[in-house]
């Protein structure tokens, strides 16, 4: 009945009018074609002699009843050869007919009905499934405007820790599609304050807005008019319209290519042996910190006294991406990229240490950026205000004409890399937004220059590995950046996603372990957590230690992957609600 209703209430619309009109004259057309073939066939029968099956009456009166009788079989090519024509003009005439009954019985009549009856029928009964409004029992959700790799990815975070979601779509075609996938969908228009209530705005927690900065205004300014105090995460495509996005509503723009350039820059700009902050809680900071030429290759994480001496506490290892939990046996190589917990001042004592000379010894690096567009620019800006050299190189006169320290060139092509300096380059970055070309340039760069870092942005999360298996030190995906940001923003004070797959959490101390230390907690063995902060009482203790105890009240910060964090969650979901 629902899709009925819809079907009717299509046909009262311009669209559905015209469909009627279309048809209409489909089937006038269709009726003038039969009288005149029926005036022809009598005109025709009269002026030639008649020839009928033997054994048939031969005195057959060929009425109007019996013309439109032969035309309507012969156009449906029955043709049962009960009234046949001898002459060349009336066999001419059958053909004709015929023909205009193929043509129009069998395609034009199928193809109307099918695109502007049934077409439409199916379209009613689909978006008869659509909601107009969200669950009630929604509470505290997130409001998704724009179902794309960003959300995607995004949605998969949200179930990893039953974040409620909604999506409220402009787009029936995509809500019909968010529906036979059962992922929960209002349909609405952006530019209608109902829309917002129907998605339940007054008891959501965020609204995350992915599309085109104009769309994005419009989504930020309707949703602010009908709730003030909600929160609002937009994309933004183009930096100038950061500050619309704002006046918009926004309470946060999300500008994603400075985002990912802030993670490239970062692993270069602190020197080589320098240990530089990938994540903050408060106090507590989880840094990276390479061992290259430095005194502790060869040692193991033992024999390097790291939180004797500075009081950082090693968490693992960085490989091609890959973060690994490693024992006090490990061995250090030249190549292993070292994770730290600790403090500002912590890490200033360990860098004073194994880099005594401090920014100075950055000076020597040299950048290849390849690709000039936004990631690219963004990357550029970064460097140059670390006062990094840098060569940005690109294919394309407009992104080389808008790019400072850019020249033009094919990345593919080793003269081209050579003149923006491989042979001096520490790192190269590889920017652009196609993941096999990145792949490509990848594999092409470490060929060329074993001993350079390759740092490489990924579009599709299904892509990361290959790019790492390719060669490629670090890599980050755009898509998965945006949906950490929005996560990030969602919980500032419970979650923060520090690398790919590794996250900063806050959980209360579960009543199973209170009173006992850490040690005798088992949370890094049994559930591949490590405690890197206990808060008791507002003050943040950072790297306890093994004999430290946990006392009701307390809150642990905890690092893990997301496997971990949610095996976490799950083991101890009903202490905290005991």
């Amino acid at each position: 009945m629902n899709a009925l209703r819809h079907f009717l209430a299509h046909l009262r619309t311009h669209e559905g009018r015209q469909s009627l009109k279309i048809f209409r004259n489909f089937f006038i057309v269709l009726t003038a074609i039969l009288a005149v073939h029926t005036l022809l066939f009598i005109f025709i029968m009269g002026r030639e002699q008649i020839v009928l099956p033997a054994g048939k009456n031969h005195d057959l009166d060929f009425n109007v009843f019996t013309a439109i009788y032969w035309v309507l079989i012969t156009m449906s090519t029955v043709g049962y050869g009960d009234i046949t024509f001898q002459s060349h003009l009336g066999q001419f005439f059958s053909l004709g007919v015929m023909m205009s009954g193929v043509v129009y019985l069998f395609i034009l009549l199928p193809f109307s009905f099918m695109e502007f009856f049934y077409k439409p029928l199916v379209k009613a009964q689909n978006e008869s499934r659509v909601p107009r409004k969200a669950s009630a029992s929604l509470n505290n959700h997130v409001i998704i405007t724009s179902y794309d790799s960003i959300a995607r990815n995004l949605i998969i975070r949200l179930r990893e820790f039953d974040f409620q979601f909604v999506f409220l779509l402009n787009d029936m075609d995509q809500a019909v599609k968010l529906v036979d996938l059962e992922i929960p969908v209002v349909y609405g228009l952006f530019d209608d304050k109902q829309s917002y209530q129907n998605a339940g705005i007054d008891e959501a927690s965020l609204l995350v807005s992915t599309s085109n900065d104009v769309t994005n205004t419009n989504i930020a300014f309707t949703a602010k008019s009908v709730r003030d105090d909600l929160r609002i995460v937009s994309l933004s495509s183009h930096p100038s319209s950061d500050d619309v996005l704002e006046l918009a509503g926004s309470s946060h723009v999300l500008k994603l290519p400075k985002v990912m350039a802030e993670f490239f820059v970062t692993r270069i700009a602190g020197g080589e042996r320098n240990a530089h902050v990938i994540g903050q809680f408060q106090e507590l900071q989880i840094a990276e910190a390479r061992a290259r030429r430095t005194s502790l290759v060869g040692k193991t994480i033992k024999e390097t006294n790291l939180r004797k001496d500075y009081g950082v506490t090693f968490l693992g290892t960085l490989e091609h991406g890959h973060f690994s939990f490693a024992d006090l046996e490990t061995e250090i190589q030249d190549s292993t990229t070292l994770v730290l917990a600790g403090t500002r001042h912590q890490f200033a004592a360990y860098n004073q240490h194994f880099n005594p000379e401090g920014a100075a010894s950055s000076k020597w690096e040299k950048v290849i950026i390849i690709g000039g567009g936004r990631v690219g620019r963004a990357t550029a800006e970064r460097l140059a205000q670390e006062q990094i050299p840098y060569t940005v190189i690109d294919n394309t006169e407009e992104n080389v004409r808008v790019t400072p320290g850019a020249i033009l060139g094919n990345a593919a092509e080793k003269e081209d890399l050579e003149k923006a300096g491989l042979d001096k380059a520490t790192a190269i970055i590889i920017t652009t937004h196609d993941d096999e070309l990145n792949i490509f340039l990848t594999i092409y760069c470490r060929k060329l220059r074993e001993d350079v870092e390759i740092f490489s942005r990924a579009r599709l999360d299904r892509n990361l590995d290959t790019l790492k298996n390719a060669g490629a030190n670090f890599v980050i995906s755009f898509d998965a950046t945006g949906a950490n940001s929005v996560l990030n923003h969602l919980c500032p004070n419970n979650l923060i996603t520090i690398t790919e797959g590794l996250d900063l959490f806050r959980y209360p101390t579960p009543s199973s372990l209170w009173n006992k230390t850490v040690i005798e907690s088992r949370i890094r063995p049994d559930m591949g957590c490590i405690i890197v902060a206990v808060i008791h009482n507002g003050a943040m203790k950072v790297n306890p230690g093994a004999d430290d105890i946990l006392v009701e009240g307390s809150e642990l910060v905890l690092m893990g992957s997301t496997e971990a964090e949610l095996k976490f969650i799950s083991t101890y979901s009903q202490s905290k609600d005991d």
